[in-house]
């Protein structure tokens, strides 16, 4: 019997010494996936970055462009304002029959009017290249995603699972 108590603590031992190494080794490959799944979501972050910087150079162009925008039209309605001015002075010399005078301020009216209606085109395209920038934020978006999901994709060994996306933003 006492061989069977022998053989039965050697068991034990033996067994208890079994599951510390399964518990160890599950816990290193824990480790090993937690470490893993870091790289992965840093290589995540860092493919997002390019279009995020992207993005936000490009949001700050599409600004510059509202400003100018505003400025052609700021500026078209300063020139519409001496339109008007010259179109009356032209009146009043029309009505003292001082002809050479009129011709030349219905010359200048019709040259403001020009130069308005050309910045005025100007404000319209400048206008429209807020419109296309500022559309094109939402490309960058879906870009970033992708990017994200598949550097982690890339940067995960087979065998372990991918964690969520991190926050891009």
């Amino acid at each position: 019997q006492s061989s069977e108590g022998g053989a039965q603590r050697a068991y034990k031992k033996l067994h208890l010494r079994a599951r510390r190494q399964a518990f160890d080794a599950k816990m290193l490959r824990k480790r090993y996936e937690e470490r893993m799944q870091m790289r992965a979501r840093k290589a995540a972050r860092k493919a997002a970055a390019v279009y995020r910087k992207a993005k936000a150079r490009n949001l700050h162009a599409a600004k510059v462009w509202r400003k100018r925008a505003q400025q052609f039209e700021e500026v078209a309605k300063e020139r519409e304002d001496a339109a008007v001015e010259a179109a009356k002075l032209a009146e009043v010399y029309r009505r003292k029959k001082a002809s050479a005078i009129e011709g030349k301020y219905r010359l200048e009216a019709q040259q403001a009017i020009d130069e308005a209606e050309a910045y005025e085109e100007s404000a319209e395209k400048a206008q429209a290249q807020f419109d296309n920038i500022t559309a094109a934020g939402k490309w960058y978006d879906r870009a970033e995603r992708y990017a994200a999901a598949r550097a982690m994709a890339a940067a995960l060994p087979p065998g372990v699972a991918p964690p969520a996306l991190p926050r891009l933003d």
